[in-house]
């Protein structure tokens, strides 16, 4: 038994852990300071509204990249992100069509401004495609490379957003860079991931058997 690698992936685990502790921590008192604290409850419902879609409309597609990705199997990611890439455009599309269809609904019923809404697709379409591309080195059986990817994503994500409400207290600002935080750190990755030029294109014939 490697103590030492069972050590050093514990400690990068719990490095994660603590960041998600501390940006709790940090954001809350940083939202209700700068902005309101009415302000963070359409913070807290629009995150809610996005984790929810997120179920849905990711379809757990990192969870099959997980499940059927082998090492070097390059078909395996290239099929799951063309998945992934369909699904969260179409998943946030339904937040942006439905913000400017219901508008008035949306500001009148639920309370919340539509412009909210337009942002959280966005938001949706970047946390999705993070989400993938942080899991692909998980999949690969390369955890501790997942945990400092997340822990980058965090730290990253907790910083733009603390400078952008500092800045602007503006909350849909705030939701606009944590999305673009999230869809830079995602492209990096998944440039990284292909930047080899024998990447198969992806095949439809395959999508079902991500899907069950």
């Amino acid at each position: 038994m490697d103590f030492r690698r069972i050590l050093s992936d514990t400690v990068v685990s719990g490095l994660r852990t603590s960041l998600v502790i501390l940006r709790g921590i940090i954001v809350i008192p940083i939202i209700t300071r700068f902005i309101g604290g009415e302000t963070y409850g359409l913070w807290a419902s629009t995150f809610a509204l996005v984790s929810l879609a997120m179920t849905v409309g990711g379809l757990h597609i990192h969870g099959a990249l997980i499940r059927y990705l082998k090492p070097d199997d390059r078909q395996a990611f290239s099929d799951t992100l063309a998945l992934i890439l369909i699904s969260s455009t179409v998943a946030s599309s339904i937040f942006l069509v439905f913000g400017v269809v219901f508008e008035k609904f949306v500001e009148n019923v639920l309370n919340m401004p539509s412009e909210l809404l337009l942002v959280g697709g966005l938001l949706l379409f970047s946390q999705v495609m993070v989400e993938f591309s942080v899991n692909y080195p998980r999949a690969l059986s390369r955890v501790k490379t997942f945990e400092l990817l997340q822990s980058v994503r965090m730290a990253f994500g907790t910083v733009v957003l603390g400078l952008v409400i500092f800045y602007t207290r503006d909350i849909i600002l705030a939701f606009l860079g944590l999305a673009i935080a999230d869809l830079a750190l995602a492209l990096l990755l998944i440039a990284f991931y292909l930047r080899r030029s024998d990447f198969p294109l992806p095949d439809p014939s395959n999508f079902t058997r991500y899907l069950r």
